[in-house]
């Protein structure tokens, strides 16, 4: 009995180190050996019995708490990873000959999705002389190499550095746009964002302004220019800022534009060389730009608004403002108009332009003026205008009186002498009828003889002795009076022996006495006692100095 216990205690022992005193254990191991992958990488497992020969063992590697079987190999690789493929692996090995299973320990990986670089730069800007140190990253996973690309303006990227070390960092001298990859696997690449490096240039640069005027109204246009010292040949980009603000970019060193009170401001400028967008300079010191927000005006002034036969005026035309400043004279050109303001600007063959700003016109009417500069030229308000008439010296206006009077007043005369030349002709005429009826009607025989001739002119007898009497009578007047529509004019002339007659003065010999009566036509008729006086001519000797009618 106890011999048959000590063999079973024997054989048992036997077992025992049969089954521990076999070779190790079998091992899983992965290549790359990294505990974290990212998608789309590859993972190699390798399973190794470390008992007998490769080919008597057949390999089932599969993913713990799963039944799936991925690989009846030693090896197997497991591409693409995605983020499903995480968790621990293990391979076991069953022995053909046996029919015994050994397995492996278990390997734990963790597959995460695709990274990106991270590039970080300790400054964006390259200082004279100077240089700048790039970094790229991965994050803390392991085995990772790097490739940097730079792109300058007009170019794609090319590569910058690439080696089997993990350059991870790089010091720069150049301006660019700079990127890099982070590479392992076989091979897999990932790129950081690009990160714009910049270098600054020595030029020196400064803002000038034109036109330099000491006030800027709204409404004008300046030009300020980015100047580039030592820069005049290349062809730059600028960038504009106000009150630190970017507010332009332009194509050129020049910027034109029309300025508002909103304008007002400091200005800088940054030129960057146009071939090479990477390269730029620093920033210019600010200039200060005031706009006005008044308007201004013209003002036009005359030394007299009285233009002289055959003389000048001049007018003088200055630019006021709004504000305090006043602009400089020789900013503006003024142009001027006559009759109304949209009439065109009075040229040099319509006035004479002895300065700026002043006018000599020899012309009567309405002046204006207004004031322009720049280009395009800003034009002022108009002036107020400004009435010019032509006056006559002393001298001159007495002789168009002369003309006119001299004339006149011979034309007046002669008229008063035709009158006064009436007048007394008819007071004459009038003197010599009434003396003829008086005579007539104490002289019958002068009346007889009227009668007797009614159709033939007669001579009357003599009367008295001292009177040669010469009377003439036309039937036809007496006969007509009636049928006449204006007056009918008698006439008795009577020429007396002036011997008995005495008058206050001595007439002389030959002197004519004439008397005419006027009467109406229709309202008289010539009876026998007037008859006497019609057409009566009497003649008489002047016979001593004493004589009377």
């Amino acid at each position: 009995m106890g011999n048959t216990s000590l063999g079973v205690l024997i054989l048992l022992l036997w077992k025992i180190l049969l089954c521990c005193g076999q070779a190790p254990a079998p091992v899983l191991t992965i290549d790359p050996n990294w505990s974290t992958f990212y998608t789309k990488e590859s993972v190699t497992f390798r399973c190794d019995m470390n008992e007998g020969k490769d080919n008597d063992w057949e390999y089932h590697i599969r993913k713990v708490q799963q039944q799936v079987i991925y690989s009846s190999d030693k090896s197997f690789i497991l591409e693409h990873l995605y983020t499903g493929h995480s968790g621990e692996y293990q391979c076991c090995g069953y022995r053909r000959e046996t029919h015994s299973i050994k397995c492996s320990n278990t390997v734990l990986i963790t597959v995460l999705d695709a990274p990106r670089a991270s590039l970080t730069a300790g400054s964006t800007t390259i200082p004279l002389g100077g240089s700048v140190t790039l970094s790229c990253s991965m994050g803390p996973s392991a085995g990772w190499k790097y490739k940097w690309f730079r792109q300058t303006s007009g170019s794609s990227y090319v590569l910058v550095r690439s080696d089997n070390e993990e350059n991870k960092d790089i010091a720069i001298t150049k301006g660019g746009i700079y990127q890099c990859a982070g590479i392992r696997g076989n091979p897999n690449f990932y790129y950081s964002d690009w990160v714009t490096i910049q270098i600054t240039i020595s030029n020196k640069v400064f803002v000038t302004r034109q036109p330099k005027w000491p006030q800027t109204f709204s409404g004008e246009t300046v030009t300020l220019t980015c100047e580039v010292q030592g820069g005049e040949t290349t062809k730059w980009t600028c960038e504009w800022r106000r009150s630190g603000s970017f507010i332009h970019k332009t194509n050129s060193k020049d910027w034109t534009f029309r300025v508002f009170k909103f304008n007002s401001g400091d200005y800088m400028c940054q030129c960057r060389k146009t071939d090479d967008w990477y390269s730029l300079t620093t920033w210019s010191e600010a200039i200060t730009l005031s706009v006005s927000a008044g308007t201004s005006n013209a003002q036009l002034r005359a030394d007299s608004t009285e233009l002289p036969v055959g003389g000048r005026v001049t007018l003088t035309c200055s630019i006021n403002s709004s504000s305090s400043s006043s602009p400089s004279s020789s900013d503006w050109k003024y142009f001027w108009y006559r009759s109304n303001k949209s009439s065109e600007p009075l040229t040099k063959q319509q006035a004479v332009f002895p300065s700026n700003g002043k006018i000599s016109v020899s012309e009567e009417g309405q002046y204006w003026c207004r004031g322009g500069r720049g280009e395009p030229v800003y034009y002022t308000d108009y002036s107020n205008h400004i009435r010019i008439i032509t006056v006559s010296s002393p001298a001159s206006a007495s002789l168009p009186v002369i003309l006119t009077v001299g004339p006149l007043s011979g034309i007046i005369l002669i008229i008063l002498l035709l009158l006064l030349w009436r007048y007394r002709r008819s007071k004459g005429l009038f003197c010599i009828r009434s003396k003829v009826l008086k005579n007539t009607s104490q002289s019958p025989t002068t009346s007889h003889g009227v009668n007797q001739a009614e159709s033939h002119e007669y001579t009357s007898p003599l009367q008295g002795g001292t009177h040669l009497y010469d009377f003439v009578k036309s039937s036809e007047v007496v006969e007509n009076v009636a049928d006449k529509s204006g007056e009918v004019t008698y006439s008795l002339i009577e020429i007396k022996n002036l011997r008995k007659m005495r008058r206050p003065h001595e007439p002389e010999e030959g002197t004519i006495y004439s008397e005419v009566r006027t009467e109406p036509a229709g309202k008289w008729s010539p009876s026998a006692t007037d008859a006497a006086a019609l057409y009566e001519i009497r003649t008489g000797t002047v016979l001593g100095n004493n004589a009377t009618m």
